[in-house]
């Protein structure tokens, strides 16, 4: 199974053996919206000129989650910037969230185990039923940090940033996360402008979102 930004992310949050979500909440959702925009840009359906969101090509890309995104927008009267469009369909990344679960465990990557919180709150976790996939994953994102590579993808610098931008950076090197290899991971964001204007929209989208909430509730 060939793995997109957004299911790889999904991966990478999840813990292993519980099967609960390590980064979670607004901030996650955010992230998950952006990993599915910057996977239809990597996918040329997209792009972002001058800071506003364009079509390019509104061709199926044979995903449920990545269709509809690609619809909201192209069907939007006006074009709007990437801070617009994380804002607006951040509503859809659970929903998101939910389908790309069901396809990992359709295709055995995880199974589904209900437990309870505290003997009395039902809960579902999702842990991992074969890790070949994330395994070679997290093998390349290490190698990646630790070794220095020159040679990086646009498409593993966005997934760096997306990793960065949802503090899951110890969950994903583990024992190897240092002062320098945060600092690498940072220089590594900031040598990609994609990478790094979709990981610092991300913040500021979620920045904005708790205001706004905040807002609402007080």
């Amino acid at each position: 199974m060939k793995l997109n930004l957004v299911q790889q992310l999904i991966l990478l949050s999840l813990d292993n053996k519980k099967g609960s979500f390590i980064s979670h909440g607004p901030l996650f959702n955010v992230a998950i919206a952006g990993a599915a925009i910057a996977e239809l840009i990597v996918q040329k359906k997209i792009r972002l000129s001058e800071k506003v969101i364009k079509v390019s090509n509104t061709k199926s890309t044979h995903d449920k989650v990545l269709d509809y995104f690609l619809e909201k927008i192209y069907k939007s009267k006006k074009e709007h910037s990437l801070s617009h469009w994380l804002f607006q369909l951040n509503n859809n990344s659970q929903k998101s969230i939910d389908i790309y679960v069901q396809e990992l465990i359709d295709n055995k990557i995880l199974y589904q185990k209900e437990a309870k919180i505290l003997w009395v709150f039902n809960t579902t976790n999702f842990p991992t039923k074969d890790s070949h996939e994330e395994d070679k994953l997290r093998e390349k994102l290490t190698n990646i940090i630790l070794k220095n590579e020159n040679t990086i993808s646009s498409y593993d610098k966005i997934l760096i940033g997306l990793i960065d931008v949802c503090d899951l950076n110890k969950e994903v090197y583990e024992e190897n996360l240092s002062k320098e290899t945060k600092k690498r991971i940072k220089k590594i964001i900031s040598s990609d402008s994609l990478s790094k204007t979709i990981r610092d929209e991300i913040e500021t989208t979620y920045a904005t979102l708790i205001v706004v909430v905040t807002t609402i509730i007080t």
